[in-house]
């Protein structure tokens, strides 16, 4: 019996998960991630211009869900999250502007 696509996309992305700290970053758009059954090689993932992931590890290259992918999407989702965090930290620490403006006459 083979596995439906929901449990293929669950498997990715518990594998994904545990990938993403071995995400490089070759280039805006262009990804490596270690193979998990072969060791030594790296799988490369591209942005393709619709937005999308494609991996040219075995399953991606037939459009399955892969954890090559889900590593990558994981690994974004973690920088965008602590880039948010920076930025609510940095407005936080900066002074409020002063609200009570005083009316001069001149």
């Amino acid at each position: 019996m083979s596995a439906s696509f929901g449990d293929r996309e669950r498997t990715a992305l518990s594998k994904g998960q545990s990938l993403a700290a071995q995400v490089t970053r070759v280039k805006y758009g262009v990804y490596q991630v270690p193979s998990q059954s072969e060791p030594g090689t790296r799988w490369t993932i591209i942005q393709r211009a619709d937005g999308g992931l494609q991996c040219v590890c075995p399953a991606g290259l037939v459009g399955r869900p892969c954890a090559h992918k889900a590593a990558v999407v994981v690994r974004r989702q973690r920088e965008e999250k602590r880039g948010r965090r920076r930025a609510q930290a940095a407005a936080e620490a900066t002074p409020k502007a002063r609200r009570d403006v005083r009316r001069v006459e001149l």
